[in-house]
């Protein structure tokens, strides 16, 4: 029973660490921690939580050092399975660049 547990654990962490580091799972993995610093903020603005001045500033830092992450994971031909991407970011990267670092 042990080394079936186990067993089934390893491969639970073990599966996804093999497509950890295609282009879409950084993407999403990167949107993701960027979600979980800006929905808290989020709940803070619409008063659904306490506005507590150290946690809001974390948060902010947090995005603030982290917003730009997802951006570079954007490669030509790295559609993975369904995208909501707009097909621009692929045939014109360039422009897509530019956007972004204007913003």
């Amino acid at each position: 029973m042990k080394h079936t547990v186990l067993s089934l654990l390893l491969l639970a962490v073990a599966i996804p660490a093999a497509y950890a580091d295609t282009p879409a799972e950084i993407r999403t993995q990167s949107f993701k921690k960027i979600l979980r610093s800006f929905e808290p903020m989020g709940q803070v603005v619409r008063d659904r939580d306490p506005y507590v001045k150290a946690t809001f500033l974390k948060n902010a830092d947090t995005l603030k050092a982290i917003a730009n992450e997802p951006f570079a994971h954007f490669p030509a031909n790295s559609i993975t399975g369904k995208s909501r991407a707009k097909p621009g970011i692929w045939t014109q990267p360039a422009k897509f660049r530019q956007k972004k670092t204007n913003s």
